[in-house]
């Protein structure tokens, strides 16, 4: 059944003046419903980031992403690796809100059902929308990863933070969440609470990672500029991705939906 949310949440947040409350309020809500993706709201990702110098997506990944990997299915978004049948190379999905839909602080939000299998790296991130600088100078918020390199990352969550000088000179925050069981054996709501001073990664409401300005230091806070645009991705291979497994494809990605809200004063009133 899809969870629609309306109205206002009370949240624990610095964002509220001299602590007060704060509320959230919703300005995207994409249910994934119908039988297209939204393309008013969505772009597809294409091709292997040569054609943008950065092959592999810098990351040494081994898929080429392409429209056909992105579909609508009983009211999730699917993205599908799979080994291609003529090429020899794999092929898979990424989408963003690069251009159409930006956000600066807030709460994003997904839930997600990630793929079984070794070799595969699912992710929900955000990144700046018009950049005007080199990365990571303007930051990168990773809420999901899911890496796939050996048993123990199937139960691995997850939450980082790119800042820094640029390459090689950049650094990252990042925290893991490891269960006792994989987390590809359900949904779980993936999110990420930012105000100008604090980063709060949170899955199914429990919150396992929080960043805040001072803890970047000597680095400056690349947080407070720049809104940023929501990507879904399904790597194979790569950095966290590992060995790519041919008895792991297909496999897919189930996205429920994806929220976002900015924060504002809780209204006693309503």
């Amino acid at each position: 059944m899809k969870r629609i949310f309306k109205g206002f949440l009370a949240l624990s947040l610095a964002a509220g003046a001299h602590g007060a409350e704060m509320c959230t309020e919703q300005t995207l809500f994409e249910p994934f419903e119908g039988g297209a993706l939204n393309e008013a709201l969505w772009s597809f990702d294409i091709g292997d980031g040569c054609d943008r110098n950065l092959c592999g997506w810098g990351n040494n990944e081994q898929q080429f992403y392409h429209s056909d990997n992105i579909m609508l299915r009983d009211g999730n978004m699917v993205i599908r690796a799979e080994k291609n049948k003529y090429l020899d190379h794999f092929t898979s999905g990424k989408i963003v809100t690069r251009d159409k839909f930006a956000q600066r602080y807030g709460r994003f939000e997904a839930r997600v059902k990630v793929p079984d299998g070794l070799g595969l790296w699912p992710a929900f991130w955000l990144m700046p929308d018009q950049p005007e600088k080199t990365w990571p100078l303007e930051g990168e918020i990773d809420i999901l990863e899911r890496p796939g390199r050996d048993e123990l990352d199937l139960r691995t969550l997850i939450g980082a933070a790119h800042f820094g000088e640029i390459w090689p000179g950049n650094t990252h925050f990042a925290q893991f969440l490891i269960l006792p069981k994989n987390w590809h054996d359900d949904y779980h709501l993936y999110a990420v609470d930012w105000t100008e001073d604090e980063l709060v990664w949170t899955v199914d409401g429990r919150e396992f990672a929080r960043l805040t300005r001072e803890d970047t230091k000597p680095y400056k806070w690349p947080f407070d500029n720049k809104a940023f645009y929501v990507i879904l991705n399904l790597a194979v291979g790569g950095t966290l991705g590992g060995e790519v497994h041919l008895e792991s494809m297909p496999a897919e990605m189930l996205v429920d939906y994806v929220k976002v809200s900015q924060f504002v004063p809780c209204d006693d009133e309503k």
